[in-house]
């Protein structure tokens, strides 16, 4: 504390102005959010600004997880900021949020920024989602054929297809059905056989149903 005090009245007695602001760490669609919450202006004295404050109203938006807030002479504060990562885009009640990786959902986010991020769908997807985009991400192949990851009764997942394709998976020992499918994709290259359900509910049994009719583009 004697040295910052020392450093701040050093600061003063030079009569040094705030001129430049050096953010660090901070993504293109966090930027102007993180720039709103900032409460000071160029030009005011440097050495009386109160870093404490600067580090609380940068961590109060949504996006950022932590910040660290310095003075760097002659006239410039640099704002390091760690943001919360973006796992999926929630769909829920007709609405849609980016959720980060706990789950909770980022308000300044626009899902419609994040096209590239998994769709999870359903009430409470959103508290259930990493462990199950943990398991689907360690397959890139199958993800990439995926539209959505459904909720059903809030106990387990249903895979939804872009070829509309459900895989319905159990509600306990996801990783081992997981890994029945993958045997199954590369054994019988189950996805490409026009299947409108892949049920693996059942450990000791397969349910498959195909298509009435040739599925929608």
């Amino acid at each position: 504390t004697g040295v910052v005090n020392f450093t701040d009245a050093r600061i003063a007695s030079i009569g040094i102005n705030l001129q430049n602001v050096r953010l660090q760490g901070v993504s293109d669609v966090a930027r102007e959010d993180i720039r709103k919450a900032m409460q000071f202006q160029r030009g005011q004295p440097l050495a009386l600004m109160d870093l404490n404050k600067v580090k609380a109203d940068v961590e109060s938006v949504g996006c950022v997880k932590s910040a660290v807030v310095r003075r760097q002479l002659p006239d410039q504060l640099i704002i390091s900021v760690v943001e919360r990562p973006r796992l999926a885009v929630w769909q829920y009640q007709n609405k849609t949020y980016v959720i980060d990786d706990t789950g909770k959902v980022i308000p300044e986010a626009h899902s419609g920024n994040f096209l590239d991020l998994p769709l999870v769908v359903g009430q409470e997807a959103n508290a259930a989602s990493a462990d199950i985009l943990r398991l689907m991400q360690a397959r890139p192949e199958l993800m990439s054929r995926v539209w959505a990851l459904v909720r059903v009764d809030t106990r387990r997942w249903d895979i939804r297809l872009k070829n509309n394709t459900i895989i319905k998976l159990p509600a306990l020992d996801q990783d081992e059905a997981l890994n029945r499918l993958d045997g199954l994709i590369s054994q019988q290259r189950i996805l490409d056989q026009g299947l409108a359900v892949i049920d693996l509910t059942d450990p000791n049994a397969l349910v498959v149903k195909p298509f009435e009719t040739a599925p929608a583009a």
